[in-house]
């Protein structure tokens, strides 16, 4: 692929899974949205220089807890209200919340832990299809046989109960929707925990639906009497290509005492593993014996365990770069034994392994894109790849700053966040930006 370059470029930056959409979410704050006082928190404060956002920040009781030189920036942890009186400074441009960023390729779920004290929590990484739907009564979550409370036996604060004392549990339950058309897997898991008087009565099925509730796929049933291994798991799978409902519903005809506990409803969903050399081509390449030799490649994500393909080449030669820890603003000796796996999430060794593995299978053909290249890996996300704006802008800041020495030509940001501002405010795209013009 051909990247436009400016003519004193030498980097082309390849943004594979950069998703930070352009249109708005939050405001920016600036002096014209002053309307509500800023809580306290982590803030990205930007102005016309270095030292005039760090005196600002310590000004106005801030503690700086990140240099930016590439966005001309610091992140300060601030007290409530201080955010307002920074954009009454002198040389201040720009106040934004240090947001939060999540890797791309974390498998998306949907969840509902029911902490808002509701049917309707949407706590995973993307949203339910629609509001949950109360079966049998229409009393809300406050109060009946299907309602939310915090007790004991619930995984977290609060949890779905299904049950009562001396009540007819056949048609009581709970269902919600999710949208699984471009799945090709799909798990249900939730925490299942009882409450009743030993005697058997009582009986919920878990239950999904592939027509909007006109019939129902039983999974399991579950009894009042019985205790269960918990987390539950189920492959539905079969539910994919299209709307699915999930549901828990009584099913005898008896009256039952106690009570069902249902927690972390879960759906986690993908797509089928891909060959990437195949898809992309760089047999092709590779045939042709280009094979990356001498291109620096920096990895901002979440860090590396030091395999031997990622460690040297395909004759041997070492590649791999100390690690540049951006949350500890730390170099690291890559072949330190205490650094031979810190990447406790596994992804930044993933997307290396993809880019640069100079491993080979039996047919000869390396699993990596570009098995020759320079490896730099830059720490930026944690053991559950999230990651603060403050720690990825400077990583990047880095990669700038070295980009000689190191003969960076490629920056990978595999990493997408939600949208908070237009795209030209938004400091990470700025400190992208700023990158691709530095060369």
């Amino acid at each position: 692929m051909k990247h436009h370059q400016t003519p004193n470029s030498s980097i082309a930056i390849a943004l594979l899974g950069l998703m930070l959409l352009l249109l708005t979410g939050a405001m920016v704050r600036s002096t014209a949205d002053l309307a509500v006082a800023a809580p306290a928190g982590s803030y990205i404060v930007q102005a016309t220089d270095l030292v005039t956002a760090q005196t600002a920040a310590v000004r106005v009781g801030g503690t700086v807890t990140h240099e930016m030189g590439i966005i001309n920036a610091v992140a300060a942890t601030l007290p409530a209200g201080a955010a307002d009186r920074l954009m009454a400074l002198p040389g201040i441009t720009q106040i934004s919340p240090n947001h939060a960023a999540t890797l791309s390729g974390t498998p998306p779920t949907v969840l509902d832990s029911f902490a808002d004290k509701d049917f309707a929590d949407d706590s995973g990484t993307v949203a339910w299809s629609g509001p949950a739907i109360e079966h049998g009564e229409d009393d809300g979550p406050k109060k009946g046989a299907v309602r939310v409370r915090k007790k004991r036996q619930c995984a977290t604060k609060h949890c779905l109960q299904i049950g009562g004392d001396e009540i007819l549990l056949a048609g009581r339950g709970w269902s919600r929707g999710v949208e699984l058309g471009g799945a090709t897997s799909a798990t249900l898991s939730f925490d299942l925990a009882t409450s009743g008087d030993g005697d058997g009565n009582g009986t919920i099925a878990a239950q999904v639906s592939t027509d909007g509730g006109l019939t129902w796929n039983t999974l399991a049933t579950f009894q009042m009497d019985r205790s269960y291994e918990t987390p539950q798991e189920f492959d539905i799978s079969f539910a994919t290509g299209g709307h699915a409902v999930v549901g828990f519903f009584g099913i005898d005809g008896d009256e039952v005492e106690g009570w069902f506990y249902i927690d972390n409803v879960q759906i986690q969903f993908g797509a089928q593993d891909t060959v990437v050399n195949t898809l992309v081509n760089a047999s092709l390449l590779h045939a042709q014996g280009l094979l990356g030799s001498g291109v620096g490649v920096a990895i901002l994500d979440t860090g590396l365990w030091a395999d031997q393909a990622l460690k040297v080449g395909p004759n041997g030669q070492d590649r791999l770069d100390d690690l540049y820890d951006a949350i500890l603003d730390q170099v690291k000796d890559i072949d330190a034994p205490e650094l031979s796996n810190d990447d406790a999430s596994g992804h930044g060794t993933h997307v290396t392994s993809i880019i640069g593995s100079s491993r080979q299978d039996k047919k000869g053909e390396y699993n990596g894109i570009a098995p020759k290249a320079k490896l730099i890996p830059i720490k930026a996300f944690d053991a559950n790849g999230q990651g603060s704006y403050a720690d990825i802008i400077r990583g990047i800041d880095w990669v700038v700053a070295h980009k000689d020495a190191k003969n960076i030509r490629v920056l990978n940001l595999s990493f997408s966040a939600t949208p908070q501002s237009f795209y030209w405010d938004d400091p990470l795209n700025q400190a992208v930006m700023r990158a691709w013009q530095a060369g």
